[in-house]
């Protein structure tokens, strides 16, 4: 189970020597690219992960992925939407059309969509949850742990230092 101070004690030492080709790999294994876009690629559910090196620390970075719920920007934070029938939807609020709210319910499925009518909402509340799954990190290992924040952190850049052998 990966820690944000084992992930940062790792990362402050281990990042040298790392292959690219194995953190676009982890990348992917991690359904990272379901939610998230990445040089042009991917979801559009979340952040986009392209210059996350200029913009967060390591520690930041870490920090997130081990624990998605601490801090939930605004634009992609999930509600609960209680209707007049007593029926409650989870998921983030896209769009409104035609008076309904637009509420996807799938962080990795962004077709997966359910319509309510604003009429018919008894009350609204933002999730304290994220839509990020947390323990995404668990099934990898040291290694591919590494692979996958040195592909992150060097924007994607096969050339970065954090590759060279």
């Amino acid at each position: 189970k990966w820690t944000v101070a084992a992930l940062v004690n790792l990362s402050s030492s281990g990042l040298s020597g790392r292959s690219f080709a194995n953190g676009k790999k982890m990348y992917a294994a991690a359904q990272c690219a379901s939610c998230h876009r990445f040089l042009g690629a991917g979801g559009s559910q979340a952040h986009d992960l392209s210059n996350l090196a200029g913009r967060f620390s390591i520690k930041d970075l870490c920090e997130s992925i081990v624990e998605p719920s601490k801090v939930i920007s605004d634009q992609y934070r999930p509600s609960f939407i209680e209707t007049s029938n007593g029926k409650i939807i989870s998921g983030r609020i896209v769009g409104e059309e035609q008076g309904q709210l637009v509420v996807q319910t799938d962080p990795l499925d962004p077709n997966k969509v359910t319509k309510v009518a604003k009429t018919d909402v008894e009350s609204s509340k933002h999730s304290p949850v994220s839509m990020m799954p947390q323990e995404l990190l668990n099934r990898l290992n040291q290694e591919e742990v590494l692979d996958l924040i040195a592909y992150l952190l060097s924007r994607g850049n096969a050339e970065d230092r954090m590759f060279a052998n």
